[in-house]
């Protein structure tokens, strides 16, 4: 395949996108990518339109004014409609091994809350020619995120 994971326009960034869509949903998320021209998903705690949205891409590390990730990683900002209930539920987020939570400051994105960002740092398998992304590494770092985050979907 060409491109990389990290364009998701190329056919090897909408197979990792295809695969992270798998490791979601495994989890328990309700996890969609409606066209082939988004470079990221969307992934609800239990179900489409239950917030908070979460909005996972592949990144490599970077430095800009929104994240600092220092290495590759999926990025999840994390998004809702304004629910108090959410931004009480991600004021007090827990640590979740295998994570991180960065909380934005509070911003309207579109119609949607801009609250934070979870940071699941990738892991990889294979040679650096054939070289994958680890993503039944991730498991138990996204069930334990996706049962935290369905509190708030209740």
């Amino acid at each position: 395949m060409t491109g990389s994971i990290y364009e998701g326009f190329s056919p090897r960034g909408q197979r990792a996108l295809a695969d992270l869509r798998v490791a979601f949903q495994q989890a328990g998320f309700y996890a969609e990518k409606e066209r082939r021209t988004e470079r990221s998903l969307r992934v609800y705690p239990e179900r489409r339109w239950r917030y908070p949205l979460l909005n996972p891409e592949l990144v490599r590390s970077r430095s800009d004014a929104r994240l600092v990730v220092r290495q590759p990683s999926v990025v999840c900002p994390l998004y809702s409609d304004g629910d108090e209930l959410i931004k009480r539920l991600l004021a007090d987020f827990p640590r979740i091994e295998g994570c991180s939570y960065s909380a934005a400051p509070p911003r309207r994105a579109g119609r949607y809350f801009l609250h934070g960002y979870v940071t699941i740092p990738l892991r990889f398998i294979g040679e650096s020619k054939t070289q994958r992304i680890a993503f039944d590494a991730m498991a138990p770092v996204l069930q334990a995120l996706q049962l935290e985050l369905s509190r708030a979907a209740l």
